[in-house]
């Protein structure tokens, strides 16, 4: 897996990716979200209060999924 970018090289494209943001109490608060096209608004995050609407600071690829055998 990819290390944490800048949110700034984040795609713009639709694609999920995981994302990182300085949550309640300065604890991290990790969600999967992906900016979608057209979109002018700010970073579109499930349960954003979670975090105090703090914008996202990193990202990073989402992994694959489980093969199941």
């Amino acid at each position: 897996m990819s290390e944490w970018q800048p949110i700034d090289s984040a795609p713009k494209d639709g694609t999920q990716i995981l994302t990182v943001t300085n949550g309640r109490g300065g604890r991290p608060y990790i969600a999967v979200t992906g900016w979608p096209v057209g979109w002018t608004g700010k970073w579109p995050t499930a349960y954003m209060a979670l975090a105090d609407g703090a914008e996202p600071t990193h990202w990073m690829p989402l992994p694959p999924p489980p093969t199941t055998e």
